[in-house]
């Protein structure tokens, strides 16, 4: 699987999560998770949103707060499959979450980077 992060500038708890993804259609899977479509083409919404899922040291926290320009405070996953229906449906989810809270989506978990997206072939 492949995914997207979402850093965000102030935090966000699981509880905001959810009711962001259930108005947008997400379909809980248990507490932790929700779905937005079918697989093969389906996107998950991660309900933890701890800063420590995407940074994993001080040294990589350092540089990624010069990268983004902000400090991070919370940080978002969606994971999706390599389909270009669920590569769309994620960057869909990312957008709306960073719109809502701000912050920046780092495409290096599906091919690209924190500062550029990458877009899959066609099919």
């Amino acid at each position: 699987m492949r995914n997207f992060g979402i850093f965000l500038p102030c935090a966000v708890s699981s509880a905001e999560l959810a009711a962001f993804g259930l108005g947008a259609n997400g379909i809980p899977m248990g507490k932790s998770e929700q779905i937005f479509g079918e697989a093969p083409d389906a996107a998950y919404l991660c309900l933890a949103a701890e800063l420590s899922n995407g940074c994993f040291d001080d040294e990589e926290f350092e540089r990624l707060q010069a990268d983004l320009a902000f400090t991070p405070k919370a940080y978002v996953s969606i994971h999706m499959s390599s389909t270009k229906a669920a590569y769309d449906r994620a960057l869909e989810i990312a957008e709306a979450i960073r719109q809502r809270w701000g912050g920046r989506i780092d495409y290096s978990g599906a091919g690209g980077t924190i500062s550029q997206q990458f877009q899959p072939p066609a099919g």
